[in-house]
């Protein structure tokens, strides 16, 4: 038999004349306080992981130079200092240094609030009222509005269907997502901070 056309493509416009019609303009903000409960801790944690990646990769390369610095010249017996001379990075080893603790922060952030997204998503898609259907029964042709699932209920959903794994779904392409989206949001943050940098004036 002959597969059914698919659906006609609705334009973002479309979709939220269809959402104010069925439930008004607080349609809109389905999933607002989901939303809200997501992107604070997600971001919270992104940049707590970027300052501890950034500072653990800072001292495993710190440590490395000064072993290298001393192996390569030892202190002279007349030397009053046994600490090594400070070391200076280029620019290259900063912006290294900035994309691996920006791609280790977005995997470490996407691991912890996957299952925040999870819930989020299934709020904001799940319909609030009915569409318009098969009757229950009472030949008004109307049907009644459904309520909107809770964040409890839609938890206890994806662990019948699938489980501890039910949380995690799309944890691959959300880990790319918030790495990729962090490593260029802070590669530019860091370069217009040092752009905007002003010398101190000279005494």
């Amino acid at each position: 038999p002959a597969r059914p056309p698919p659906p006609p493509a609705r334009s973002g416009l479309a979709m939220a004349r269809s959402i104010v019609r069925a439930e008004g303009v607080l349609g809109l903000y389905r999933g607002f306080g989901a939303s809200v409960a997501t992107f604070v801790p997600s971001s919270a944690v992104w940049w707590s992981a970027y300052g501890f990646w950034q500072r653990l990769i800072w001292q495993n390369l710190d440590r490395s130079g000064e072993a290298t610095a001393t192996a390569a010249s030892p202190a002279s017996p007349t030397s009053t200092s046994s600490s090594p001379p400070p070391l200076s990075h280029s620019s290259g080893e900063i912006l290294a240094v900035q994309t691996a603790s920006a791609l280790a922060a977005g995997c470490t952030s996407a691991v912890l609030t996957t299952p925040l997204d999870v819930v989020k998503t299934r709020l904001q898609v799940s319909g609030s009222s009915g569409s318009g259907g098969g009757g229950g029964g009472s030949g008004s042709g109307a049907t009644a509005p459904t309520k909107a699932p809770s964040a409890a209920s839609v938890v206890r959903q994806l662990l019948r269907e699938d489980g501890f794994r039910g949380l995690f779904r799309g944890l691959g392409p959300r880990t790319a997502s918030v790495a990729l989206w962090g490593t260029c949001m802070v590669n530019a943050y860091e370069a217009l901070k040092r752009a905007a940098a002003t010398k101190p004036p000279s005494e």
